[in-house]
């Protein structure tokens, strides 16, 4: 009788209520860790996974990794969480330091900080605790661990040293660094992914192509400053367009966008069709950029430019391919 009531007691209402605000619970913290991420999807986790699944499909001018794409979509299972936890770690840091919370609140109010969601001391603990999951991970599965530590490092100098803040050549050297390493990171990862844990190497053809790649950050970067000019100015932070003037950032981007789009496929040795789209992305980038200059285009002008790199991403699968 008495383990009758118990049950029921513990089945009853106030135990459904407990559940209930539990999952309440853990549903509020996991939007709040979305909402940390949510306008780096696109750029970052989108961008980064693309890199890595053409990479993979280039095949030998890439690596001499063996790889079977019967199994490519467990690697992009697998870089598709990498990629998104590698920008929770960046964003945790970065949106909780005292100027990104001013600059959020004039640019995105909606951030998990600005809007009350979590403290800064809250999201300095969820940093230590997604850092150090990320590298473990790294360790005992995924592979690539001395890239991510890299771009850990990159990270710490970019949001704790505000190397981001207080010199555009380094933040634009920064932001070269990280999100290159972050890039041949994902594709590290997929390639263990699908060999599960076998070695390869990158061909000496793919290192000079990364490198390359950090030279497109440097050249173009900049385009995502014209957007948040506004907090931008209101924390004192050195950007490209708040010290030399708007109109001279967005030619000297174009200038950027153009020498890349001959550049890279030159690079690879590319006929015509290397070529095409390339110069397509480019023309349509600049003319945005150039012609358009409110904050509203700005933001669609940076997620043109992401698009035009994916463009450039596709160049060495196009070599590996006779195009």
């Amino acid at each position: 009788m008495g383990n009758e009531e118990n049950e029921k007691t513990a089945h009853g209402p106030g135990s459904e209520k407990s559940q209930m605000s539990v999952m309440k619970s853990f549903a509020y913290h996991l939007k709040t860790l979305w909402l940390f991420t949510k306008s780096d999807m696109p750029t970052s986790t989108g961008i980064n996974s693309t890199f890595a699944v053409v990479g993979v499909l280039a095949g030998p001018s890439i690596s001499d990794a063996n790889i079977d794409l019967s199994d490519l979509w467990k690697g992009v299972l697998v870089t598709l969480y990498f990629t998104w936890h590698l920008t929770l770690c960046f964003n945790l840091g970065n949106q909780r330091q005292p100027s990104s919370i001013i600059e959020d609140g004039v640019n995105k109010p909606w951030r998990p900080i600005p809007a009350g969601r979590i403290t800064p001391e809250a999201a300095r603990v969820c940093h230590l605790v997604a850092v150090i999951t990320m590298l473990g991970l790294c360790v005992a599965v995924l592979g690539a661990w001395q890239e991510t530590a890299f771009y850990l490092f990159c990270t710490w100098l970019y949001n704790e040293q505000a190397w981001g803040d207080k010199s555009w050549w380094k933040r634009a050297l920064m932001n070269a660094c990280g999100i290159t390493t972050n890039r041949v990171a994902s594709l590290h990862v997929v390639i263990n992914a699908i060999q599960q844990g076998d070695q390869f190497r990158f061909t000496d053809k793919a290192l000079g192509w990364f490198l390359i790649c950090a030279g497109i950050v440097i050249g173009t970067i900049q385009v995502q400053d014209l957007r948040d000019q506004e907090g931008d100015a209101e924390i004192d932070r050195q950007t490209l367009p708040l010290l030399i003037g708007d109109a001279e950032t967005r030619w000297i981007a174009a200038a950027g966008v153009w020498f890349f789009s001959l550049v890279s496929p030159l690079y690879w040795n590319l006929g015509i069709m290397g070529y095409i789209i390339p110069v397509l992305a480019a023309a349509g980038v600049t003319a945005h950029m150039l012609m358009y200059r409110t904050r509203e285009r700005d933001q669609l002008s940076f997620r043109l430019v992401a698009v035009w790199w994916v463009s450039l991403y596709f160049l060495p699968m196009m070599k590996s391919h006779g195009m």
